[in-house]
C-alpha cells in the first residue's frame, strides 16, 4: 500500500475495517496517525506501522487485535493508549518498541502474548 512512502501524517476514515500487514511500514516521515473514536477498524496487521516515526497513538474501542511487530522499530513512539471502552481481545507485546509508555486497560484484554513472561 504505502510502504516506504514519504507521507508525514495519516487520517484513517471511520469506515475502514482493517489495516493490512505492512501497510505503512518504513514510512520514516510518518509522525501522526489519527484514527477516529468511531472507527470500524477491528484489526491492525503485522508490521503495519513498523519503522515509522509515530510519536503517539490512541487505539479506538473497536480494534480487537493488534498483530506482532505492528509498531516494531518505532523508536519515536512514546505513548500508546487503548481506549478504556476497548473491545481488545489480544495484543502481542512484540508489537511495540522497547521503550515508551503503554497504557492498556488490562481488565479488558483477554490475552497478552509475550516471550517475556513465564
Amino acid at each position: 500500500a504505502f510502504s516506504f512512502s514519504s507521507i508525514s501524517s495519516l487520517f484513517i476514515p471511520s469506515q475502514v475495517k482493517q489495516i493490512c500487514k505492512s501497510s505503512f511500514s518504513a514510512c520514516e516521515k510518518l509522525e501522526k496517525v489519527e484514527i477516529p473514536s468511531d472507527s470500524q477498524i477491528q484489526t491492525i496487521g503485522e508490521s503495519a506501522f513498523c519503522m515509522s516515526s509515530i510519536k503517539s497513538i490512541i487505539i479506538p474501542p473497536h480494534i480487537s487485535e493488534i498483530h506482532e511487530f505492528t509498531f516494531n522499530s518505532c523508536i519515536q513512539l512514546e505513548i500508546f493508549e487503548i481506549d478504556e471502552n476497548s473491545e481488545m481481545q489480544e495484543i502481542n507485546i512484540k508489537s511495540f518498541p522497547e521503550k515508551g509508555i503503554i497504557m492498556i486497560p488490562v481488565q479488558k484484554v483477554h490475552m497478552i502474548k509475550s516471550d517475556f513472561f513465564y
